[in-house]
């Protein structure tokens, strides 16, 4: 049974041991920092997935600007891969993010391996970056209008 929930500080340890198993299939090594800086100034708004009281991924929610939102730092412990946990976290990020009346468009910046994910969930291809994350891995700019 999995239960998604606010992040708390207790959560950083365990969440940051997920993210580096992602490294180097999804993220860099420098990207940890960037999520450790992210963690600092948005943890009230990212979530947590547990399954079965072990934390399973994240994945945070910003509002960029005054109509647009972003999706951010997703991620999902490899072994937890394709069992739906990640879709779960998706969609509660952007009910968040719909729940401001405002928003009218939410963004995500992905890459070539996770770009087609994000398409199950409308978000459309506005732009690719070539090598943008590092050689062979490229920025995929997606949006989706609300």
């Amino acid at each position: 049974m999995s239960q998604i929930r606010e992040f708390k500080n207790s959560d950083l340890e365990e969440l940051r041991l997920i993210f580096k198993k992602n490294i180097p299939q999804f993220f860099s090594e420098n990207d940890l920092k960037d999520f450790d800086e992210y963690l600092e100034n948005n943890h009230d708004t990212y979530l947590v997935i547990e399954n079965k009281e072990s934390l399973v991924g994240g994945a945070g929610y910003v509002k960029e600007n005054e109509n647009t939102g972003r999706v951010t730092y997703s991620f999902i412990n490899p072994k937890y891969h394709r069992q739906g946990f990640g879709g779960i976290l998706v969609n509660q990020c952007i009910k968040k993010l719909k729940s401001d009346k405002d928003i009218t468009c939410i963004e995500v910046l992905t890459s070539n391996l996770a770009h087609k994910f994000w398409m199950k969930f409308n978000f459309k291809i506005k732009f690719i970056k070539k090598d943008y994350w590092r050689k062979g891995d490229d920025l995929y700019f997606m949006d989706h209008s609300i």
